[in-house]
């Protein structure tokens, strides 16, 4: 996404894209999947905000849709304050709602809400177009490839890199619009075997993004091929 974008705004030939990775040894699970929505970012509206507006708003209106199979379901934010005025707004939205917000959560909690959540959200880039505004998408999306290396199905927006880490295995779990969202997570929220499946694909998916791809692109970048 970042390579295409680059070489059309700069004129600039891109040879190599090094792209982040995980360390599933740190995100190895074997603990039982909660009913856990998550969704990792920092709280800001400039440039490619993470939209947790959105996703509070999608997940009343997920409730609104079926409130039986949402019953025990809760959607967990989690990200710094950036934005003061930006975080009391979604805090505002998020009342009367099974939501919950961390705003000071360290690693070791991030790590086990991973190992926890059956589901993960990513909504930045929402009614932008990205061959209008590509900086306003997200540009890979870390927190999304490491909540699949803990073996939770991403639902996440069919823009930016997150097309590249869901790769062509989990394509169906990409997302347009609302509507769409709300189906696909519902269905998976009915569907527990699904779920399985598909946390599974993704933890696969995500060794694609392995630390030893990450050496052996660097090495081959400063031209040591041994």
């Amino acid at each position: 996404f970042t390579k295409k974008y680059i070489e059309r705004f700069w004129q600039t030939k891109i040879d190599y894209v090094h792209q982040p990775y995980v360390d599933d040894q740190e995100l190895q699970n074997h603990q039982k999947k909660e009913k856990i929505i998550l969704s990792v970012g920092r709280f800001f509206c400039q440039l490619h905000s993470k939209r947790q507006d959105v996703l509070v708003d999608f997940f009343k209106s997920l409730t609104e849709l079926d409130s039986q199979a949402l019953k025990n379901w809760q959607l967990v934010l989690i990200g710094q304050k950036e934005d003061e005025l930006y975080a009391k707004k979604v805090s505002d939205l998020s009342r009367n709602l099974k939501i919950k917000i961390l705003h000071k959560a360290d690693r070791k909690t991030l790590i086990q809400l991973y190992k926890k959540a059956s589901i993960y959200w990513h909504a930045a880039g929402f009614a932008i177009d990205e061959e209008q505004n590509p900086e306003k998408v997200e540009h890979f999306g870390i927190a999304t490839l490491e909540a699949m290396a803990a073996g939770v199905v991403p639902i996440v927006i069919n823009k930016g890199g997150q097309k590249e880490i869901l790769g062509e295995a989990l394509k169906a779990c990409l997302w347009t619009n609302k509507d769409d969202c709300l189906n696909k997570t519902l269905k998976l929220i009915k569907d527990n075997q699904e779920r399985e499946k598909l946390g599974e694909l993704a933890r696969k998916r995500s060794l694609f993004f392995s630390k030893e791809k990450f050496k052996k692109i660097l090495l081959e970048m400063v031209g040591n091929n041994d």
